[in-house]
């Protein structure tokens, strides 16, 4: 349920270029905590909403819609910033002055009128809960509970020059004082109880109606329990002695499939040690053949004993050695004396092979880099 309300503010003249007349101001302000009247809260949230609703909104005369000679003007241009002066953000707004009233204009050039109003419509949010003011989720009253409203989804229709100003950073209705605050008050509660009133009505006609239905319910459910405790008894007898029978095929089944994971179990048994042999036995003969391997080349040095125990490390020393054993097959093995005749600067910086190490480790350096 939106409310419609009207906000004053100060406005000033301005002359344009051409000759032409128009207002510009603030419309209004919205700050967290900041509360018009003690009763309105406009969150800075709102205020863009507020400006692009109030852009091209008709400029009139003392909320005056019903006749036609009260256009003065329209809204040009909106804009949401920060008002200095009111120290928190605002809508400012500028409009056109169309002035066919000589007395209107001279006021307002005295400074007579001096202040603008903006009507618009909210949907009143309770302060203390965070809900619609008109929902069964809120249960609030405006006058008993220390709340005020927080005006959501603001839609601005109209722009007016009024006849008196107010507090210059915005106030509802001109300025309060307690007697009107209290028939504010009184007219939100009297709206609340006639929405708590029509709820209440539309839930007694609700389970009047649902009351009906249940209680067909019910005498539908009772028919159909008398009948399902006549075939429960027929049925009775044939389920339990088909239960007790199949009770008994599965304590049967059950003492088979045991003797049955006892016979699988001791074979599985059997068959884990047996391989755990065989894989014993393997990586023995693979770790004697790494170190027969190693001693012929003597590159002992280059074997890890905590490695012996995996396979894949094995294997991989294994191809390795026998990889090198192939190359070394192919190293001309020199003395001093076999060495081809060559300069004998080159032949004094020359290093004779001498042994299989050294002819491993020739062998070994060409297979790392892939000759």
């Amino acid at each position: 349920m939106k409310e419609k309300f009207s906000l004053h503010q100060n406005f000033s003249l301005k002359t344009n270029d051409d000759g032409s007349k128009s207002i510009e101001g603030f419309a209004i302000h919205g700050d967290e905590g900041f509360i018009v009247n003690g009763f309105f809260e406009i969150p800075k949230t709102e205020l863009r909403n507020c400006a692009r609703t109030l852009k091209g909104a008709k400029l009139m005369k003392d909320h005056d819609t019903d006749h036609v000679d009260s256009i003065i003007g329209r809204v040009n241009k909106t804009k949401k910033t920060f008002d200095e002066q009111a120290d928190m953000e605002g809508v400012q707004y500028e409009a056109s002055l169309v002035v066919d009233d000589t007395k209107l204009a001279e006021k307002i050039e005295k400074g007579l009128i001096d202040a603008t109003s903006i009507g618009f419509t909210f949907e009143p949010e309770c302060s203390i809960c965070g809900n619609p003011f008109f929902s069964e989720e809120c249960t609030h009253h405006p006058w008993f509970d220390d709340m005020h409203f927080i005006c959501r989804d603001m839609d601005v229709h109209e722009l007016s020059l009024v006849t008196f100003g107010a507090d210059p950073h915005a106030s509802v209705m001109g300025s309060f004082d307690a007697k009107e605050l209290n028939q504010l008050k009184e007219k939100f509660a009297k709206e609340k109880e006639d929405f708590i009133m029509s709820q209440e009505d539309n839930m007694v006609e609700t389970l009047k109606g649902e009351n009906l239905a249940l209680s067909q319910k019910v005498s539908d459910l009772e028919a159909q329990l008398e009948q399902q405790k006549t075939d429960f008894s027929k049925k009775e007898d044939t389920l339990q002695n088909a239960h007790d029978e199949e009770v008994l095929t599965l304590k049967q089944e059950k003492k088979a499939l045991e003797d049955k994971v006892e016979e699988m179990t001791e074979e599985l048994s059997a068959f884990r040690a047996e391989a755990e042999a065989k894989i014993a036995e393997r990586l023995e003969a693979k770790k004697e053949k790494v170190i027969t391997l190693a001693k012929e080349l003597e590159s002992e040095d280059l074997l890890r004993e905590d490695k012996f125990g995996d396979e894949e490390y094995l294997d991989e020393k294994i191809a390795m050695f026998e990889r090198v054993a192939d190359k070394i097959k192919t190293v001309p093995h020199y003395t001093k004396t076999e060495q081809p005749n060559k300069p004998s600067e080159e032949a004094e910086e020359h290093v004779p092979f001498s042994g299989v190490s050294q002819a491993f480790h020739i062998a070994h350096a060409k297979i790392q880099k892939g000759d």
